[in-house]
């Protein structure tokens, strides 16, 4: 999906779209001046991954097409069609549909740096952040936290004074948050001392370190944030042998989503290769601050505009029921939920059975992913109104794909299965859906529920009680100089902000992902229950999609509604 530039209308680009031809060429220009070859050897079918882009030389790609096209394009465009051809037609597909409704197009003002001499609003999401701090002070629960292990010789100090410069570029970690006159505000600091906490641990037995430091981890990524003392980010470092670490990274969520855990280890990767080899600091200037995005999105979200994509929620959500999934223990009387996770994993052919379906049918994968967990969620529940929740970027403007910040938006996705429609059709009906609410995605959620107010009972979550979370946004391998980087598995206390999270993400050709649930409504073997269902309806659609839906085989779950 593209968004037509804010200086459309006043440029004196030519109206002529360009042709999938055209801009495949462009991009494979593009591409081979990134990789330093000739344009001839850039395959246009291989993914962008294999061609060896990494994420820094996408978003470069990113932003001159965007201004070769005049259009804001999306941020994962390239992870969504993750090969030039696929790129090309889409966007030539894609333009040729938005040129005709261009005259009719609301055009939001640009998105520049404003003062700082002036109270600096919250964005619409970092307000609701602020007002779960307030109801649960001194809680960890919006802490968002990373642990990796680093095997081989670390330079603590280049590592220290690369942290200190992500913290310098992004205002956004050397941000606070007060209350105002009348309302919350967020103070801009112009510098913040944060310095990488270092825990040796090579004084005690071997044998005793790796208790010691799932110790401290839980303790250092458990502790809570003061919003108005600051700071919101802290780093700690353990050090289990001479050149094996683990390295914890803990952020209040006001000023973090998932996507600027990209952009941090990004940056970290670029600013130590430099700062080991004695060169300054590789990465271009900022050009506008996570502030200038809060004030640009409540200047461009009012009057008119925002009614309008308020006129199509109040329609689409009206007469909404919540889910009721069968549980094991009745819902807690205030809601809150404790979490465990259950993994899975789809095997790489069923993962190219998903996608040729995907392609077949002309819809997204992830179209094909909230079809399969809505027929599930249907066939659970008996209920043919299935309101299913998922999170975008809400990082369409190229200007803040590089930033550090909290854009992450929530989105409803109502889907009727009445009828007993044949998968191709629910795919179709939730096609149509997904594409209307990403048209509309730009109302934040917080502001859907301030004005359409969904009855509350404290038990359900409004408007969804099962959330979608594909991770299609960009996340490469973490990487630092001569040192092997994986992923440590960090005690933590985990909770969830649903009855049901189904986290899904693609890693060599296999979608793998886990069901996140809250464990005091469901058991352990009630969700391998359904995850063992939800792999057969994957198999049985794979086999074949133009079966209806109540005909597929579930071994747990009900054969007919």
């Amino acid at each position: 999906m593209t968004n037509t530039r804010s200086d459309r209308k006043n440029s004196s680009t030519s109206t002529t779209v360009p042709a999938a031809e055209d801009i495949q060429r462009w991009i494979a220009t593009k591409v081979a001046k990134e990789l330093q070859v000739n344009t001839e050897g850039v395959d246009v079918n291989l993914r962008f991954s294999e061609l060896g882009l990494d994420s820094t030389a996408l978003f470069t790609v990113t932003g001159d097409l965007s201004e070769w096209l005049d259009r804001d394009l999306e941020a994962e465009l390239f992870w969504k069609y993750p090969t030039i051809l696929a790129v090309a037609e889409h966007l030539a597909k894609d333009l040729t549909t938005e040129r005709g409704s261009d005259d009719d197009a609301t055009i939001s003002p640009p998105l520049v740096r404003v003062s700082r001499d002036q109270d600096l609003a919250l964005s619409f999401g970092q307000e609701r952040q602020y007002g779960l701090e307030q109801l649960n002070p001194g809680s960890s629960a919006i802490n968002t936290c990373s642990a990796k292990t680093l095997k081989g010789p670390l330079d603590l100090g280049a590592l220290q004074k690369s942290f200190t410069e992500i913290v310098n570029r992004h205002e956004s970690l050397r941000t606070t948050f007060q209350w105002g006159d009348s309302k919350p505000i967020q103070i801009v600091h112009p510098t913040c001392d944060v310095n990488v906490s270092l825990e040796d641990l090579r004084q005690i037995p071997e044998e005793e370190r790796e208790a010691e430091c799932q110790r401290l981890s839980s303790q250092h990524l458990e502790r809570s944030f003061d919003l108005e003392r600051g700071p919101l980010i802290r780093m700690v470092l353990i050090k289990m042998g001479d050149e094996e670490h683990v390295l914890l990274l803990a952020i209040h969520h006001i000023v973090f989503d998932g996507w600027s855990f990209s952009v941090f280890y990004e940056e970290l990767r670029a600013l130590y290769q430099a700062f080991i080899k004695g060169l300054p600091s590789p990465l271009p200037e900022l050009q506008i601050q996570y502030a200038d995005f809060a004030h640009w999105q409540r200047e461009t979200l009012n009057g008119e505009v925002l009614e309008q994509q308020l006129a199509y929620w109040r329609n689409k959500l009206s007469g909404s029921t919540p889910l009721r999934l069968p549980t094991d223990q009745p819902h807690p009387m205030i809601f809150n939920y404790q979490a465990a996770q259950l993994p899975f994993r789809l095997s790489e052919k069923l993962t190219s059975g998903l996608k040729n379906l995907a392609k077949e049918q002309d819809a997204s994968l992830f179209t094909v992913l909230a079809t399969l967990f809505n027929v599930l969620l249907h066939r659970y529940s008996g209920q043919d109104d299935i309101s299913l929740g998922t999170f975008v970027s809400n990082r369409a403007r190229f200007e803040t794909q590089r930033l550090i910040g909290f854009f992450v938006n929530n989105l409803v996705l109502r889907n009727d299965l009445s009828g007993d429609p044949s998968f191709r059709e629910a795919l179709g009906r939730v096609g149509h859906d997904v594409s209307d609410s990403l048209a509309h995605q730009d109302v934040p959620f917080e502001t859907l529920l301030r004005e359409l107010r969904p009855p509350r009972d404290g038990v359900s979550t409004p408007f969804f009680q099962v959330l979608l979370a594909f991770h299609n946004f960009p996340s490469p391998p973490v990487r630092l100089e001569n040192i092997a980087v994986s992923n440590y598995e960090a005690s933590r206390i985990l909770r969830c902000d649903f009855e049901l999270v189904i986290w899904v993400w693609e890693e060599e050709n296999e979608l793998s992902g886990y069901f996140e649930y809250a464990s005091n409504l469901f058991s352990e073997e009630t969700m391998s229950r359904m995850e063992t269902d939800f792999i057969a309806l994957v198999e049985s659609v794979v086999e074949d999609s133009e079966e209806n839906i109540s005909s597929y085989v579930l071994p747990f779950g009900p054969r007919k509604r």
